[in-house]
């Protein structure tokens, strides 16, 4: 049997052994804040799979050691991605604190992020002026945190300083400055 066989039927027994899944995500709770319900059972059934691929009950003996331990690895798969959700958000800044924090070149550098934000026509855009340029969070830190590909917010940041730059040229333009 191939791996790719293994796989499948890995993911074919997870579907059958709906009942565990769901006892084992009822067993954690629902204090999961950004996981939706079917995305908790899509992680129950990757890790039924590989444990079915890594063990390969097929005997009903097997199958009554296999389903206790399966159980368990699913519970610990859970709590960890709680344990994850939590620190992230005890770490995630709010972000009306970044909008009113002191910058070192305050007048000037208070002025500069009024206007970013005034420019931003977007949530992303705004995560970039205030997370990226005044935060200094990587964009790959700020990816991981978002969700967001880490290109798809680099295309953004470079729209976001293009505009930005129009934005200055039209008003030195209206003043009469280069």
């Amino acid at each position: 049997m191939t791996n790719e066989e293994l796989w499948q039927l890995g993911f074919k027994h997870a579907g059958v052994e709906s009942r565990l899944i769901h006892g084992a995500i009822k067993r954690v709770g629902r204090e999961f804040g950004i996981f939706d319900h079917d995305d908790l059972v899509q992680e129950a059934k990757i890790v039924f799979a590989t444990d079915y691929v890594n063990t390969r009950p097929t005997t009903p003996a097997e199958w009554e050691q296999f389903r206790p331990r399966v159980f368990q690895h699913i519970i610990w798969a859970l709590r960890d991605l709680q344990r994850r959700e939590k620190w992230r958000a005890d770490r995630w800044v709010d972000e009306a604190s970044l909008v009113n924090a002191p910058i070192a070149v305050s007048g000037i550098g208070r002025a500069l992020r009024q206007e970013a934000l005034r420019l931003c026509q977007t949530e992303r855009e705004r995560l970039i002026v205030l997370r990226h340029w005044f935060a200094d969070e990587s964009l790959a830190v700020l990816a991981r945190r978002t969700g967001y590909a880490e290109r798809t917010l680099r295309l953004t940041r470079q729209r976001l300083q293009q505009r930005i730059v129009k934005s200055a040229q039209d008003i030195n333009s209206i003043t009469g400055e280069r």
